[in-house]
């Protein structure tokens, strides 16, 4: 299993692959995040959709440093959104 830094993520295939095109989009799975006390890593279940219709059911498996990184985005993403709220409230 390759090493990821959370802050560095892995770069992209430049190449084409089988795999380009078959993953539509990535979907909350609408289950809570579960997390493991023994080795700090969160699950986050999702829900994978196909471009042929088809989906499946998994999980993100985040590591400490990624939950924290992870919050941090989430947290942001808040403050952005309420900000966008405010300003279409304005007249």
């Amino acid at each position: 299993m390759l090493e990821q830094d959370p802050l560095h993520p892995l770069e992209c295939p430049t190449q084409p692959t089988l795999m380009d095109g078959l993953v539509l989009h990535v979907l909350h799975g609408g289950n809570d995040i579960h997390y493991d006390r023994e080795t700090g890593s969160a699950l986050l279940p999702v829900r994978v959709c196909f471009r042929d219709g088809t989906a499946v059911r998994t999980a993100l498996q985040l590591d400490p440093g990624q939950v924290q990184v992870l919050a941090a985005q989430l947290e942001r993403a808040l403050v952005l959104r309420a900000r966008h709220v405010t300003e279409d409230l304005q007249p």
